[in-house]
């Protein structure tokens, strides 16, 4: 059976294509998998965002900031959530020893200290 120029080089350009993709993949499912140092810390910080903006919208529906650690998911690990009837504080901890913490002054960051049973971030 005699293949047809044009068949040969389209097989042979799909090889090209597809078999560098299916590398890259395979490398980047690796890497996803074994995951790096960063990895925790980021999703972390980007799972604080959400919480973080969903507290806002939990205090903008009911005026008060108690049950807002329940209501925004941050009762689980890593995170650690106080709240009362006029504030809350939600920390997690990092692999670097520090903790991301946010709370309802508008403060997001890492801190060197634990959260405790405070309502804020600051160290009083």
């Amino acid at each position: 059976m005699k293949i047809n120029r044009t068949v040969f080089y389209s097989i042979q350009a799909v090889f090209f294509l597809v078999a560098p993709l299916t590398i890259a993949g395979i490398i980047y499912g690796a890497l996803y998998f074994l995951g790096s140092p960063e990895s925790n810390d980021t999703s972390i910080r980007a799972n604080s965002e959400r919480m973080r903006a969903s507290a806002q919208v939990y205090y903008s529906r009911v005026r008060f900031y108690s049950g807002v650690c329940q209501d925004i998911g941050a009762l689980e690990p890593p995170f650690r959530c106080n709240d009362s009837d006029t504030a809350y504080a939600v920390s997690a901890l990092l692999d670097d020893g520090k903790n991301h913490c946010f709370d309802s002054t508008g403060f997001s960051g890492d801190i060197t200290w634990s959260l405790e049973t405070r309502t804020v971030c600051a160290r009083n």
